[in-house]
C-alpha cells in the first residue's frame, strides 16, 4: 500500500499518517483505520485533518457520539473551514441528532465556499435520509470539479445511497465502473 510506504517514510508526518487512517478507511478496516487515526491525534492533538477522518471512521463503527466529539473538535480546530463543519453534519446525523444536523447545515448555505465541500455536505443528507439532497450535492459537486471520484465508488458514508439508481448514474458519469470495486 503506497500510503503505508510513505509513512515508512515519513513517520512523523501528519498529513501522511491522518491518510493512511482515511486509506484504511475506504478499504473498510475501521478498528486499524482508528488505530491509526488515535496515534496520529497522539502525535498532535491540534491536527483537526486527524479528528476529521476519525469521526467518519467512528461513525462506521458505531460510535456516533465519540465521532460528535471529534468533529466538534476539527471544526473547533478549523472553524472557517466548511469541510470540517459538514463533517460535523455528518456526525450529528449519524448520532441521531437530526436539528443540530439540519442547523449546521443551514450554516454552510452561506458560506462563500460550500462549494467546495458539497460531497462532504451530501454525506450529511445521505445519513438524514434524505437522498434527494445527497444526490443534488453530489451532482453539483461532480459539474463543478470538485467531487472527490477517486474514493467515489468506494466511500463508506454512501452506502446509504449506493442501491439507488441514481448512484449508478453518478459513477457512469465519472468513468467509474458500477458495482464500485
Amino acid at each position: 500500500m503506497i500510503a503505508r510506504r510513505a509513512q515508512e517514510l515519513d513517520p512523523l508526518s501528519l498529513i501522511i499518517n491522518s491518510y493512511l487512517g482515511y486509506v484504511l478507511y475506504l478499504n473498510r478496516e475501521y478498528v486499524p483505520a482508528m488505530d491509526q487515526l488515535k496515534r496520529t491525534i497522539a502525535m498532535d492533538q491540534d491536527f483537526a485533518i486527524a479528528h476529521y477522518f476519525l469521526s467518519r471512521v467512528m461513525v462506521q463503527n458505531n460510535l456516533a457520539d465519540e465521532a460528535v466529539t471529534h468533529a466538534e473538535r476539527a471544526a473547533h480546530l478549523s472553524p472557517n473551514n466548511p469541510g470540517m463543519t459538514a463533517a460535523l453534519a455528518y456526525a450529528y446525523a449519524a448520532a441521531g441528532e437530526k436539528q443540530r444536523a439540519l442547523h449546521t447545515l443551514r450554516t454552510l448555505r452561506n458560506s462563500p465556499t460550500v462549494a467546495a465541500v458539497v460531497p462532504d455536505v451530501a454525506l450529511a443528507y445521505a445519513r438524514l435520509n434524505d437522498q434527494g439532497a445527497a444526490f443534488k450535492a453530489l451532482e453539483i459537486a461532480r459539474t463543478s470539479g470538485t467531487l472527490w471520484s477517486i474514493s467515489l465508488g468506494t466511500e463508506p458514508a454512501l452506502d446509504i445511497i449506493r442501491n439507488d439508481k441514481r448512484f449508478a448514474e453518478l459513477l457512469k458519469k465519472v468513468g467509474l465502473p458500477y458495482p464500485a470495486p
